[in-house]
């Protein structure tokens, strides 16, 4: 179909390279869709939530909405 829904999930664990001690660990949730309008067209609509577990308990929610054209099957535009 013309329609294809997405997620991912990202553990990112930082470190001090002098100390070894954890700086931050993020995690972070996907969830989106993707719709193409065109053979080279293709619409996306996306929501992230992140969370920092280095003890401040810092989250974050982000939207986004995009435009992919396909210039080429090598080449494509971004438009944010």
């Amino acid at each position: 179909g013309n329609a294809t829904l997405t997620g991912n999930y990202l553990n990112d664990k930082n470190t001090d390279p002098a100390t070894g001690s954890r700086l931050a660990q993020y995690h972070v949730y996907g969830l989106g869709l993707n719709y193409r309008t065109s053979v080279a067209n293709t619409a996306t609509l996306a929501f992230y939530y992140s969370t920092n577990k280095d003890g401040n308990s810092d989250t974050s929610r982000t939207w986004l909405l995009s435009a992919d054209y396909a210039l080429s099957t090598r080449t494509t535009l971004y438009g944010l």
